[in-house]
């Protein structure tokens, strides 16, 4: 194996691929960083995978087999990042309990951050029990289709499908992307939906409406370019997958620009 390394950024991680002697790849390695804050505990989470080829690859078969990876350590990391986060405050709160000091959460309502819900309802956060915010937000929570925690998400008794379609397209159109050419997956609603007690990875996903497919390349005209997941605060973490990242970066998306 050569003592040079080709090394890939990924978003909240790296990827090094080393070559051997005769310019195949033997190996790839993903490796994800995931900060825990924004799901409002303090932590790290990073996920590394190793996979070694049978008989040398080139380097296009190797970066394939590098993004399946890194796409997949990346929802895990997320997953993993909110049950941590839910395990610290649970601790945090009980320590403070047998200490005699009552541990009250302060907990953003996603209504302050420009969401508008009408119902009221109870939160109820997998991990801890009952927990009161502002805004009455309605909280579901099942295994991860990944099998590496809960992905908790608000519910449509909370949050309909057109707040949530919304919020999510505003978040894109501050990366300059145009609403009115993409399409919003709600994977909470639908006899597969989450609500349904079905696991996913995320809670909604992002495509290019079909309006709109003539202005993109073929190979990302029906991929997922976005995906997202509810904060702790009830706000929404939107996230670029690796055909959004790539076309954002290379001016695939220039023609669905506002």
């Amino acid at each position: 194996m050569r003592e040079d390394f080709f090394t890939v950024d990924d978003t909240g991680g790296t990827v090094t691929i080393p070559d051997t002697v005769n310019g195949g790849v033997t190996q790839v390695t993903a490796s994800v960083t995931i900060a825990g804050k924004p799901f409002g505990g303090d932590a790290y989470i990073k996920l590394e995978e190793v996979y070694t080829f049978t008989t040398p690859v080139d380097t296009v078969t190797a970066l394939i087999k590098r993004d399946e990876m890194s796409d997949i350590l990346r929802d895990q990391g997320i997953a993993q990042a909110q049950s941590t986060a839910d395990a610290i405050r649970k601790h945090l709160s009980e320590t403070s309990a047998s200490r005699g000091v009552v541990a009250v959460p302060v907990v953003q309502s996603a209504a302050s951050s420009g969401a508008q819900f009408g119902k009221q309802a109870t939160m109820n956060v997998a991990n801890g029990g009952p927990v009161p915010v502002t805004g009455g937000l309605q909280w579901g929570s099942i295994k991860s289709k990944f099998g590496d925690g809960d992905l908790r998400y608000i519910t449509t008794a909370s949050q309909s499908s057109d707040e949530l379609k919304t919020l999510l397209l505003n978040e894109l159109k501050v990366k300059g992307l145009n609403p009115e050419a993409l399409t919003v997956w709600d994977n909470r609603t639908g006899p597969r939906g989450l609500e349904a007690g079905v696991p996913a990875g995320c809670v909604a996903a992002v495509k290019v409406s079909k309006e709109a497919q003539e202005f993109v390349p073929l190979e990302i005209q029906t991929a997922a370019i976005a995906r997202a997941k509810h904060n702790a605060d009830g706000s929404l973490y939107v996230w670029l997958t690796k055909e959004g990242e790539s076309a954002l970066k290379f001016g695939a998306l220039d023609r669905i620009k506002l």
